[in-house]
């Protein structure tokens, strides 16, 4: 008698693909999507001084000849007022003569990265760091500026950056168009040569944008070729 064919069992897997799953998940953690949005602004400004938030803190904890430098704040006003890295400042505080160094961050590291290079283009000894979301990661500590108090509450700039925040940290945004035109604002009124960089940072909200409506419209309208698809009347 023929024996039967034994059925695969669809549930055994190998080590690679074990692998390869684990991997998959991991690139989409909240720390590892922090990561890549850094990623990207450290690619678009190769011309400046960047540093990463646990090497930020490293220094923080060490005797330096130039530490602990000033930190500084590049959100708007309003992003600001949620939360901030204790003992930081806004960019008009920022000391003229001073010639300590000087550590810019903003959410994921494109402002930051502007005013550091402006800050540069000036002989300042700037820097930029990852971000406030890469602080977090670090297991950094923010607060109120306001009062000092800790907090666990920072502004995210759209709601599309509320999955690289850690699952402890609470979301706060605001309307975009609003806290983008603040940092427009706030970037156009220092120096016309942040044109330039600031270009594909606005074609990148507008491409999100673009494909949040094309996502909305496909599920509100029929496929085109879809023959079964009721037609509106």
């Amino acid at each position: 008698h023929p024996q039967p064919t034994p059925t695969p069992d669809t549930h055994t897997t190998t080590p690679l693909a074990d692998a390869a799953s684990a991997e998959a998940a991991a690139a989409k953690t909240p720390a590892r999507l922090s990561e890549l949005e850094n990623r990207r602004w450290r690619l678009a400004f190769p011309a400046v001084r960047h540093i990463t938030a646990h090497e930020l803190k490293r220094r923080l904890r060490e005797v330096d000849y130039e530490w602990p430098p000033v930190l500084v704040d590049c959100r708007s006003a309003a992003e600001y007022a949620v939360s901030t890295i204790p003992g930081s400042i806004r960019p008009s505080d920022i000391d003229p003569v001073a010639t300590g160094a000087i550590v810019c961050f903003c959410t994921v590291g494109m402002r930051s990265s502007l005013e550091a290079q402006r800050l540069r283009s000036m002989g300042r000894n700037a820097f930029s760091m990852d971000g406030i979301f890469a602080w977090l990661h670090a297991g950094g500590e923010i607060c109120v500026p306001s009062s000092g108090e800790p907090t666990r509450r920072v502004h995210v700039f759209s709601r599309q950056l509320v999955r690289c925040l850690p699952p402890d940290v609470e979301p706060v945004w605001f309307s975009t168009g609003a806290t983008l035109a603040e940092s427009v604002r706030l970037l156009f009124g220092r120096s016309s040569a942040h044109i330039p960089a600031l270009l594909p940072f606005l074609l990148a909200v507008l491409w999100r944008r673009t494909r949040w409506l094309g996502r909305a419209s496909a599920r509100l309208l029929p496929p085109r070729n879809d023959p079964l698809a009721p037609l509106s009347s």
